[in-house]
């Protein structure tokens, strides 16, 4: 069993990536993306439509006051029609933290939503950022609106977490329409115009295969309103249009990574839903799978290794996605927790146990240790007269100790004894 992992302080070495990790690294590639969802409902003269948006704390420009950190974000939307006519609606956030390493953070976010109340028409859409700390702007690309006389009766599913209550708001997942890939259940919802006693029918399909196949019959009464409250984003029954809502819980527990369709079935038509599965908070180290499968090394021998790159590059993901899932139990979830904890090692030891010698820090000795038993209770160093430094690993948990030696003075620690 994999120890669990708590991060604390690590004397500061120089963080030297491997030359590709380190371009992509510069360029952002694993800060995760500015999110817009747009929802809508729509009566015969007008639509309702909600912009709701998620920022991860490390695209934010923080501030410090005494022993805080705060941040302020404007987010305009502006819609043109084919006319010229702007609809301009502006939302405002602010977020104050009290730790700086969440101010780093990709997994916590600031959200809010937007809603506009327009003609069911064409429009041109614009949207910046504007981070009132520094006033840096930022463009996101959220594409073109076209609401054309809609025959069909059903709108856009819906992501929400947990499952569905007694309660009247539903927390939405609020991933840009798309389903993030976590291993927790979320619920699928579907709106629909108008109340049918026609059986309605759906399908939800990855890879060709019908991952999960239900008749609709829970159908509910429901006021659309998107609304945020307590820094998350809602779907509430009250101020809106009525409309109806079915619900199919826990329908992501067998979705992988990658496009799925979503199929709704009415009489004797057929509604599609594109969409994907998307994991947000992937571990660094996993954007590069020959980098990934070569950090097994600290479990691993060089024959599996070798293994898992047979074949072209474009399967090394899927060959670790199929390792992983020979390690961890049936839980009933496609998402692997245990394969993320391990990649979540191997990115700590990338970024804090490098040295000159070994840019990639799970082949350093420290690295290999730390992968393969996670953070130490506690880490003790001392000099000698020859001023080597000495560094002591000690898991109480596991009864182990290990002694690690740098006599150089760059990073290149060196296990003596455990």
């Amino acid at each position: 069993m994999i120890k669990r992992l708590f991060i604390v302080f690590f004397i500061s070495i120089p963080i030297l990536y491997p030359q590709e990790l380190e371009r992509k690294f510069n360029q952002g590639i694993f800060n995760t993306s500015v999110l817009f969802e747009k929802n809508f409902i729509r009566t015969d003269k007008e639509v309702t439509l909600f912009y709701s948006y998620r920022i991860p704390f490390n695209f934010l420009n923080f501030i410090k006051e005494q022993d805080k950190y705060f941040s302020n974000v404007s987010v305009n939307v502006e819609l043109k029609d084919k006319n010229g006519f702007i609809y301009r609606e502006i939302g405002n956030e602010k977020c104050v933290v009290d730790d700086y390493n969440l101010t780093q953070s990709r997994e916590d976010f600031l959200q809010g939503v937007i809603k506009f109340i327009i003609p069911g028409e064409e429009y041109i859409s614009h949207i910046n950022l504007i981070m009132n700390n520094s006033k840096n702007v930022f463009i996101p690309q959220v594409g073109d609106l076209h609401f054309e006389e809609i025959n069909d009766i059903f709108y856009k599913p819906i992501y929400i977490y947990g499952s569905k209550d007694s309660s009247s708001s539903f927390h939405l997942t609020n991933f840009g329409n798309d389903i993030p890939f976590i291993h927790s259940d979320l619920s699928l919802i579907i709106p629909f115009r108008n109340l049918t006693e026609e059986e309605v029918r759906i399908e939800v399909i990855q890879n060709n295969e019908i991952c999960l196949s239900q008749s609709l019959t829970n159908k509910i009464p429901f006021k659309f309103n998107i609304e945020k409250m307590s820094d998350n984003i809602y779907l509430n029954n009250e101020d809106g249009e009525e409309i109806f809502l079915c619900f199919i819980e826990n329908f992501n527990r067998r979705l992988y990574e990658g496009y799925v369709q979503i199929k709704i079935f009415y009489k004797d038509q057929e509604q599609i839903f594109n969409t994907k599965v998307v994991w947000y908070d992937k571990p660094k180290s996993l954007y590069f799978p020959e980098l990934a499968i070569e950090a097994l090394a600290a479990i691993e021998s060089e024959e599996v290794i070798s293994e898992l790159m047979e074949g072209s590059r474009e399967k090394y993901y899927q060959n670790l996605v199929d390792y992983w899932k020979e390690m961890k139990p049936d839980d009933g979830y496609a998402f692997n927790e245990i394969m993320k904890e391990y990649y979540l090692r191997v990115d700590y030891a990338i970024d804090n146990l490098s040295s000159f010698k070994l840019r990639n820090g799970f082949e350093t000795d420290r690295g290999m240790i730390y992968i393969k038993y996670g953070q130490p209770d506690s880490i003790e160093r001392d000099y000698t007269k020859r001023n080597d430094i000495n560094e002591m690993w000690t898991y109480l948990e596991l009864n182990k100790k290990f002694i690690f030696v740098d006599k150089t003075g760059t990073g290149d620690y060196k296990l003596m004894s455990q």
